[in-house]
């Protein structure tokens, strides 16, 4: 491949990083995030429905609590902290529980209740 403009036209910048930027930090938790929202993760810390019929979602608390026994960071949290960013290892840490978990593809919360039908 040619070299692209900015390796011809001044210092190249290093394809290899050496740790990951906020930008990329940012988007790692969000990606956990998202996956705690659309409960993905109902499969392994089910939530039950009120009425006792079904798995509706995910227990947090019990996703949240599993999470501080493996000593990983709770995605949240780790957003929220002002100056103290986690660390790589804590984030691999984090997607190494992630994808270690059971997840549900297509999961719906309160599927039971999908339509108004009880």
């Amino acid at each position: 491949m040619r070299k692209l403009f900015t390796e011809r036209m001044a210092q190249p910048e290093p394809r290899v990083k050496e740790a990951l930027d906020g930008a990329v930090q940012t988007a790692l938790l969000q990606l956990v995030e998202q996956k705690i929202d659309d409960c993905s993760f109902g499969l392994a810390f089910p939530a039950q429905c009120p009425d006792g019929t079904a798995n509706c979602g995910v227990n947090t608390e019990r996703l949240k609590a599993a999470m501080d026994g493996f000593r990983v960071i709770w995605p949240r949290d780790a957003r929220t902290l002002d100056d103290n960013q986690p660390t790589d290892p804590q984030l691999f840490d984090l997607l190494e529980f992630a994808y270690g978990t059971p997840m549900v593809d297509a999961f719906t919360p309160c599927s039971c209740h999908v339509g108004g039908a009880r």
